[in-house]
C-alpha cells in the first residue's frame, strides 16, 4: 500500500515537470517569431502626389519683386521627384490680381523620371497697360488630369505705378556758421509715363541723423522740370559744428544730396594784465597778481585759469584751478594771492597763467602769459627814533631804536666806551615794544662823570642769522 502511494506521488511530481518545460519551449518559440517578425522590413505604399517637389528658381526677373505696367514677369520653377520612378502629370500657373480676378493661367503636361534629375519650367506674364496697381497672387499646382490637384507654392509680385523721377541739385553750400541760412536750390523731372503730383522733402542729416526735415509737393506732367528752393536756418545750438548732408527726396523715386559743412564757433579768451613785473617783496609779504579774464570768442564759455609759481631750487607750487563763465566780450577780474614763507629762498620767482576753455569735449588753451617777481631775504634794519649826539658830564645818554626784519629778530645789541673808558663794552637793548618781526629797542647809559667821547655803533641779528651793523657814532660829553 506504501509503494503504490509512493509511486502515484512521483508520477504527479514528472507530470508537473513536464508540463513546465513545455511552457518555456512555447515561450521561447512566441519570442522567435516577434523577433522574426519585427526583421521583416515592409515596403511603403509609393504616393506620386507627395512625390512631385517645386521650387522657385527665380523668383522674379532680376529677382524683383516690384514691377510697372507693360514690364514683363519671368517666373521659373523647377520640378523634381522624390521616392518615386516616374510620373506624368499636368503642371498648372495661375496669377490672380488684387480683386482677387485670374488674369493669367497656364497649363502643361510634364512627365518627371526621377533617374534623370529635376526639370526646367519657364513662363512669361506680360502686364498690360490696365493692370491693378497692388499685389499679385502667383500659384503653381499639379494635377492627374482627373480631379485631383496638389498646390505646389505660393508667389506674390507686386504692380507699381509707373512713376518715376529724376532729382538734380543745383547750387553748392559753403561752410557756415550756426545761426545763418542755408539755401537749397534743386529741379526735378517726371520721367515716367503719366502726369503725377511728387511728395518732396529737404532732410538735414548730421553725423547720419536726421536733425531737421521740411516737405512739400509738385506737379509735373510727363518730361516736365520745376525748380523747388528750401532755406534752412542753422541752429544757434550747433556750436562744435559738424560735416552734414543736405538730401531733396522727390518721394521714393528719386534723390539727391550734397555735402556742406558747420564751422564750429570759435573759442577764444585772452589774459590781460598791466605789468608782467611785479616787483621785490620780502619773505613774509604778500605777492599780488591781477588779472583780467575776457572771452574774445564768439559764444558763451565758461573759462578755466591755471595758475602755478616756479622758483630757485625746484620750487613749485600750484594755485587752485579759477573757473568763470563769460558772455562773449565780457571780462572779470581775478586776483591770484601768495603769502611768502620764510622758507623762500632769495631769487626770481615766475607766475606762469594758462587759459583754457572746453572745445568738443577736449579743453583747449587759449591764451598764457607770465609774471615775475623776486624775493629778497634783507638783513635787520635798524632806525634811530631819537637821535641827540650831546649830553653833559653828570647826565645819562638814551638810544631808542625801531629793528625790523623779515625773519625773526633774535638779538639786537649796542657796544660802546664811555669817556672815561678804555675798553669797549658789548650790552643787549631792551626790546620795550612790539614783536619778533618789528619791535622798538632802547638803551640808557650810566651817568657821565667827566666829559669827553661817547662812542657806540648798535648790531642786530635774524635768525639766518643775517647782522646789520651801524656806523660808529661819537656823542660828546661837555663839561657842565
Amino acid at each position: 500500500m506504501k509503494k503504490a502511494k509512493t509511486a502515484g506521488i512521483e508520477n504527479i511530481a514528472n507530470k508537473g515537470k513536464n508540463a513546465a518545460f513545455i511552457y518555456i519551449v512555447l515561450v521561447v518559440i512566441a519570442a522567435a517569431v516577434i523577433f522574426f517578425v519585427l526583421q521583416i522590413k515592409i515596403k511603403p505604399v509609393l504616393n506620386p502626389f507627395d512625390s512631385v517637389k517645386c521650387v522657385s528658381l527665380l523668383k522674379t526677373e532680376g529677382l524683383r519683386t516690384e514691377f510697372k505696367v507693360k514690364e514683363k514677369v519671368k517666373l521659373m520653377y523647377e520640378l523634381r521627384l522624390e521616392n518615386f520612378p516616374e510620373y506624368e502629370c499636368i503642371f498648372k500657373l495661375n496669377i490672380v490680381d488684387p480683386a482677387n480676378v485670374q488674369v493669367f493661367s497656364v497649363t502643361k503636361p510634364v512627365k518627371l523620371v526621377a533617374k534623370d534629375g529635376p526639370k526646367q519650367l519657364d513662363f512669361e506674364y506680360s502686364i498690360p497697360a490696365e493692370a491693378k496697381i497692388g499685389v499679385y497672387k502667383v500659384e503653381a499646382s499639379f494635377s492627374d488630369g482627373k480631379e485631383t490637384i496638389v498646390s505646389l507654392l505660393q508667389e506674390n509680385f507686386s504692380v507699381i505705378e509707373n512713376v518715376s523721377a529724376q532729382v538734380k541739385i543745383l547750387n553748392t553750400i559753403a561752410p557756415q556758421k550756426p545761426g545763418t541760412k542755408i539755401k537749397i536750390e534743386a529741379e526735378v523731372k517726371n520721367t515716367g509715363e503719366k502726369d503725377y503730383e511728387f511728395k518732396t522733402g529737404l532732410n538735414i542729416l548730421k553725423d547720419g541723423k536726421n536733425i531737421w526735415y521740411k516737405n512739400g509737393n509738385v506737379f509735373l506732367r510727363v518730361n516736365e522740370t520745376k525748380q523747388i528752393d528750401f532755406e534752412y536756418d542753422l541752429p544757434a545750438s550747433l556750436i562744435d559744428g559738424g560735416k552734414c548732408i543736405a538730401r531733396v527726396d522727390a518721394g521714393k523715386y528719386s534723390s539727391a544730396q550734397i555735402p556742406f559743412e558747420i564751422l564750429p564757433f570759435e573759442v577764444k579768451g585772452e589774459i590781460l594784465f598791466k605789468s608782467a613785473d611785479l616787483g621785490k617783496v620780502k619773505l613774509k609779504e604778500q605777492v599780488i597778481a591781477g588779472v583780467e579774464v575776457k572771452n574774445t570768442g564768439e559764444i558763451k564759455k565758461i573759462f578755466s585759469l591755471s595758475a602755478e609759481i616756479k622758483g630757485p631750487w625746484d620750487y613749485t607750487y600750484k594755485f587752485p584751478m579759477q573757473k568763470t563763465d563769460l558772455a562773449v566780450n565780457e571780462a572779470k577780474q581775478v586776483e591770484l594771492t601768495r603769502d611768502i614763507e620764510d622758507t623762500c629762498r632769495e631769487g626770481i620767482y615766475n607766475i606762469q597763467l594758462a587759459l583754457y576753455a572746453d572745445v568738443m569735449g577736449v579743453s583747449k588753451k587759449t591764451d598764457e602769459k607770465q609774471f615775475k617777481y623776486e624775493v629778497m631775504d634783507t638783513s635787520p634794519e635798524i632806525k634811530f627814533l631819537n637821535f641827540d649826539l650831546s649830553a653833559q658830564a653828570g647826565e645819562k645818554v638814551y638810544l631808542k631804536i625801531k629793528v625790523s626784519d623779515d625773519r625773526e629778530i633774535k638779538d639786537v645789541r649796542i657796544t660802546y666806551i664811555n669817556p672815561e673808558g678804555r675798553e669797549n663794552k658789548t650790552v643787549k637793548m631792551v626790546n620795550v615794544q612790539g614783536t619778533k618781526l618789528e619791535g622798538i629797542y632802547s638803551y640808557e647809559s650810566a651817568k657821565f662823570g667827566k666829559s669827553g667821547k661817547f662812542s657806540f655803533y648798535i648790531e642786530a641779528t635774524d635768525s639766518k642769522p643775517q647782522t646789520t651793523k651801524t656806523e660808529p657814532y661819537n656823542v660828546t660829553v661837555l663839561k657842565p
